[in-house]
């Protein structure tokens, strides 16, 4: 309806969120996963639910080799609203490192730790962010948070958010050179933190 008078039809592609990893910032942001068609120049239009109530506005297109390969979507409008009318900046809470679901990673890797793990790998872990702070180094599996098996990235990071930035959370992590779990407690950081030198 934006500039080409035009409405696409789109469907949600996933109902549960992501988490996307932002290269600008070394984090995660929440995001869902939309299949449709959107045309060059059909950024900053609007998006609308099945009722036609405006719902989130369109911020950008990745293109791959010159074809439309994904969008990218601003907050809800409402969300948007929120944001403008308190002008604060929301601080949510975050490890400090890259995180990676064990099975994309290298079968040699895997093969190193015990039978049977499954979890998330530290992968990059920055110097000066919480996990590095508490001793968990790249070749770290996160099997647990606070007592929650977890066993896909999105999984924790959505018990991660829960927490204020600053709140203490408990990690059952394991290693190629320590198999057994153990515990490491850290103190969360914040997202957009940039990590101590």
């Amino acid at each position: 309806l934006y500039r080409r008078d035009l409405l696409l039809r789109n469907t949600v592609a996933r109902s549960e969120e992501r988490f996307e990893h932002l290269a600008s910032t070394g984090d995660f942001v929440r995001s869902f996963l939309i299949h449709g068609t959107a045309l060059p120049g059909s950024s900053g239009g609007a998006w609308c639910d099945a009722a036609g109530r405006v719902v989130g506005c369109q911020s950008g297109m990745v293109t791959q080799n010159g074809r439309p390969a994904s969008i990218a979507i601003a907050a809800p409008l409402d969300a948007i609203r929120h944001l403008l009318d308190v002008r604060a900046h929301v601080e949510t809470a975050s490890l400090g490192c890259g995180l990676e679901n064990l099975v994309t990673q290298p079968a040699g890797f895997i093969a190193r730790l015990p039978a049977g793990v499954d979890g998330i790998v530290t992968v990059p872990v920055p110097p000066g962010g919480p996990v590095r702070e508490a001793g968990i180094t790249g070749e770290t599996v996160i099997v647990a948070i606070d007592g929650v098996a977890v066993r896909r990235r999105g999984e924790l990071l959505r018990r991660v958010r829960t927490h204020d930035p600053g709140a203490t959370v408990t990690l059952a992590v394991v290693s190629p050179d320590r198999p057994d779990p153990r515990q490491v407690t850290l103190r969360l950081g914040r997202v957009g933190q940039r990590a101590s030198r």
